[in-house]
């Protein structure tokens, strides 16, 4: 996996069209082809890799694993949480890449080890260990949250427990962190955390899936301050329960 063509490949050849279907189908989640999500600051809506919108590329993907140096394909050690959603999930990845001739060998964990056994911990990251995993990850705030996404992902740090799972490091993309941190609005840090999203695309660090949405059922009658609805906080996946009230029969 430190070769970028065989990650190009693979960025190619998923089918992020099945892995939607395989979370429920469009209602739960769109097909995203940027390391930042829509919505948050830094997003706009480009596709680096041509891949049929989202259904993959099949000559693009043999094309780049050859050009990688395996015109025979290859098998990787992929990692995934073994609940029923992400075994589905899995299973849609697997079957869009053996198209092109990329065999993943699966290594399904309950998530109380997943997590463990993808971080950089040396007794848990060995080489042979596994090649790619299948975490996910969402913003802690809305707003100017680039330093929920970015940095946390992509930023040079291999320390235990980092979410900079392959340890990937890249200066220039450390030094648009460094400037975007510093920025005095999201205005002036919209585009230094883009440019970080598409450094990240082009050496194809993750290859980004679904836009994921929580569906939540409510009663009409609830609602925020400010708004009609109830504030959605991402951090802990659910409506903000401090900041709700019940409106009044007449509203």
């Amino acid at each position: 996996m430190q070769n970028v063509k065989v990650r190009q490949a693979v960025e190619y050849g998923i089918d992020k069209i099945a892995v939607v279907k395989a979370m429920g189908g469009p209602l739960v989640g769109n097909v995203i082809n940027t390391v930042i999500p829509p919505g948050n600051v830094g997003y706009v809506n480009s596709t680096m890799y041509q891949d049929d919108n989202g259904a993959g590329n099949v000559a693009a993907c043999k094309t780049a694993l050859a050009k990688g140096g395996h015109p025979n394909g290859i098998t990787l050690k992929y990692m995934y949480q073994n609940d029923s959603s992400n075994t589905r999930v899995f299973e849609a990845i697997q079957a869009s890449l053996a198209l092109c001739g990329i065999t993943l060998q699966g290594e399904g964990e309950p998530g109380s080890s997943f997590f463990s056994d993808l971080g950089n911990a040396p007794e848990n990251n060995k080489a042979g260990t596994w090649d790619m995993g299948q975490p996910g990850w969402i913003p802690d705030w809305f707003g100017n949250n680039g330093r929920t996404i970015i940095p946390p992902m992509f930023q040079t740090d291999c320390q235990v427990n980092t979410i900079n799972y392959g340890c990937f490091s890249n200066k220039t993309l450390d030094a648009d962190i460094a400037k975007a941190l510093k920025a005095p609005n999201a205005t002036a840090a919209a585009p230094l955390w883009h440019e970080v999203d598409l450094i990240a695309q082009q050496n194809a660090v993750i290859v980004p899936l679904v836009d994921q949405y929580n569906p939540t059922i409510y009663s009409s009658r609830v609602a925020s301050p400010g708004s009609s609805v109830p504030v959605w906080a991402p951090n802990i996946g659910d409506p903000d329960i401090t900041n709700i009230y019940i409106k009044k029969a007449d509203q």
